[in-house]
C-alpha cells in the first residue's frame, strides 16, 4: 500500500475511530468518578485512602458537577476526539523524526 492510499485510509477511518474512542473514555471517565465518589463515602477504609479520594471528588465535583450528574455530551465527544488525533499525530512526527534521526 502506498503512503497516498494510506493517508486517505486514515483520514477516513481516523474520524469515526477517534470519535468511538472518545465516547468509549469518557463513559469510562464517569465510572471513574463514581467509583472515587463510592470510595470516598465508605467507612471502612483507611483514612488516608478516604481524605485523599474526598481531595479528588471534591476538585472533579468543582470542575464537573456531581458524578452521578455527569453525561458526556456531543461537546465533549468532539474535544477529546480532537485532543487524541493532536497526540497521535505528535507521537507519529516523534517517531518520524526519531527514525530519520537514527538513520542519520
Amino acid at each position: 500500500m502506498s503512503a497516498e492510499a494510506s493517508s486517505v485510509l486514515i483520514l477516513l477511518l481516523g474520524t469515526p475511530v477517534a470519535l468511538t474512542v472518545a465516547t468509549i473514555g469518557l463513559v469510562q471517565f464517569k465510572v471513574l468518578l463514581l467509583l472515587l465518589t463510592n470510595l470516598s463515602q465508605r467507612r471502612g477504609n483507611a483514612k488516608i485512602i478516604r481524605q485523599g479520594t474526598r481531595y479528588l471528588v471534591r476538585h472533579f465535583e468543582a470542575t464537573f458537577g456531581p458524578a452521578q450528574n455527569f453525561a458526556p455530551n456531543t461537546t465533549h465527544v468532539i474535544l477529546v476526539a480532537i485532543l487524541l488525533a493532536i497526540l497521535l499525530s505528535a507521537e507519529r512526527m516523534l517517531s518520524r523524526m526519531g527514525s530519520r534521526h537514527q538513520a542519520s
